[in-house]
């Protein structure tokens, strides 16, 4: 699946080579680096990175469809700390539950 980065860790798209869902809306994904904008990361290497946004609908245990312009992901360190400062969108409110707290508090807006 192609993604969209939200952040400003230094990739503007990915390649997803796997995935885990959780909660059907929020998850990981190892993914292969495509566009970059200028700096330490290089095109073609491996990182593993939080799906924070999707393009298919999804529905919640409370009956809510939520659904994404595009699929967004965000580059995280092996200790699930995220590698941007600033995040631009939406996150999911599932962030939260799955032990990603710091996405959830330095995104603006929770869906």
């Amino acid at each position: 699946m192609l993604v969209k980065t939200n952040d400003n860790s230094g990739i503007k798209t990915g390649q997803t080579i796997n995935y885990q869902l959780i909660l059907n809306l929020f998850g990981q994904a190892l993914t292969s680096l495509k566009q970059l904008k200028p700096g330490k990361l290089k095109k073609g290497d491996l990182h593993l990175t939080v799906i924070t946004g999707r393009r298919q609908w999804a529905l919640r245990r409370s009956g809510i469809n939520s659904r994404l312009s595009s699929n967004q992901i965000s580059l995280v360190k092996k200790d699930h700390t995220p590698i941007g400062t600033r995040f631009y969108g939406c996150v999911y409110l599932e962030s939260r539950v799955t032990g990603y707290m710091r996405l959830a508090v330095l995104s603006r807006k929770l869906l």
